[in-house]
């Protein structure tokens, strides 16, 4: 479904909660994760109902607007010096292991063993989400990376 024919209004948050619960977009995360991400995704109206705090509309124009920055990444990927860690969900829809080869790929020499300039990870039962969804390996991940540099 398109961003901008997202439902902008709910008579109250469980009834959202509940919605997303059964979305697979949503299925490695806690339910009180999922609640803190619906809690922050909304605000509330003057009839006791939610509506989302961004439009459908300004979603929408955020991944479009993504698509062209994620070309620019990939155009600088060939010459990424930095020390960098990437994080992805193993059943991420979106950051596919075929993509974390095209990374490898694109940069071989920071992704050896020896150099290891780019570092990527993947965290089994997570998905697109992973730091909602796991954000304790996540932060684990980056601490560990962190203290390497």
């Amino acid at each position: 479904m398109s961003a901008t024919n997202r439902r902008r209004e709910f008579d109250d948050l469980d009834l959202l909660f509940k919605r997303y619960r059964k979305a697979p977009a949503f299925k490695y995360m806690d339910d009180d994760a999922l609640r803190a991400y619906v809690e922050g995704i909304m605000r509330p109206k003057e009839n006791g109902a939610c509506q989302l705090a961004y439009s459908p509309e300004w979603e929408s124009r955020v991944y479009y607007a993504s698509i062209w920055n994620d070309m620019d990444l990939w155009r600088a990927l060939p010459g990424l010096k930095v020390p960098t860690l990437i994080v992805r969900g193993a059943r991420s829809d979106t950051f596919w292991a075929k993509t974390a080869d095209r990374v490898r790929r694109a940069n071989p020499k920071a992704c050896t063993e020896r150099s290891r300039s780019i570092r990527i990870e993947a965290i089994e039962a997570a998905g697109h989400l992973v730091p909602l969804e796991r954000p304790q390996e996540v932060a684990e991940l980056i601490l560990s990376f962190s203290n390497t540099l």
